[in-house]
C-alpha cells in the first residue's frame, strides 16, 4: 500500500512498544486497541486537528487508490468481483482506509473529549460504520441542520449555542465521512 501522505504523528509498528497509556482516559471503546498500541495521543490540540487532517487526505488518497484499481479491472475486461487477485486487492485497499479511518476517529474522539463533548462519536458497539450507520449519520446530521437554521431564523437561540451545535454537527460528520 503506497503512502504518499506523510501525518505528523507517526505510527510505532514495533510490537515491543504500547503507547496506549498517552491516551489517558481519552480512549472510545469501539476503536481497535491496536490504534492506541500504535499512534501515540496528540501533545496538544494544535497536532491532533493536523493529525485529522492528515489523516482525511490519506484517506482520500486510499479511496483514490480503490477507484483507480477498479477502474484499471474494469478497463482491461475484468470484473473486480470474480477476479480474485483483483478482489484481493481491493479488499487490501478497503482494508487500509477502514484502519486509518479507526484512526481519525480516535484523534476526533480525543479532540472532543478535550473540548468537553466526549459523545461527539456515539457509542455503537461496532468498530466500522456500516452504509446503513452513514445513511442514519447523515439523516440526522440533516435533520440538526435544519433546526439549528429554523432556530436562527425564528431567533430562539443566541448565536454562541448555534455555532457550537454547528460545529458538534461538523465533527459528528467528520467522524463518519472524510471531509
Amino acid at each position: 500500500m503506497r503512502n504518499s501522505v506523510e501525518t505528523v504523528i507517526e505510527a510505532v509498528y514495533d510490537d515491543a512498544i504500547d503507547l496506549t497509556d498517552t491516551w489517558g482516559e481519552l480512549k472510545h471503546p469501539d476503536i481497535f486497541p491496536a490504534v492506541y498500541r500504535r499512534w501515540r495521543a496528540p501533545k496538544n490540540t494544535e497536532e491532533c486537528q493536523q493529525m485529522i487532517s492528515d489523516l482525511a487526505k490519506l484517506i482520500v488518497c486510499i479511496n483514490e487508490q480503490y477507484s483507480e484499481s477498479r477502474e484499471q479491472a474494469m478497463r482491461l475486461g475484468i470484473n473486480p468481483m470474480h477476479d480474485r487477485p483483483t478482489k484481493d486487492k481491493l479488499k487490501t485497499i478497503r482494508s487500509a482506509r477502514n484502519r486509518y479511518e479507526a484512526v481519525r476517529r480516535a484523534y476526533i474522539h480525543w479532540l472532543s473529549c478535550k473540548e468537553g463533548d466526549s459523545s461527539v462519536i456515539p457509542e455503537t458497539g461496532v468498530t466500522q460504520y456500516s452504509a446503513k450507520a452513514r445513511l442514519d449519520a447523515l439523516a440526522a446530521a440533516v435533520k440538526k441542520l435544519l433546526e439549528v437554521y429554523i432556530a436562527d431564523l425564528s431567533d430562539e437561540e443566541d448565536s454562541e449555542k448555534m455555532l457550537d451545535e454547528l460545529i458538534r454537527l461538523r465533527r459528528q460528520l467528520e467522524a463518519v465521512f472524510v471531509t
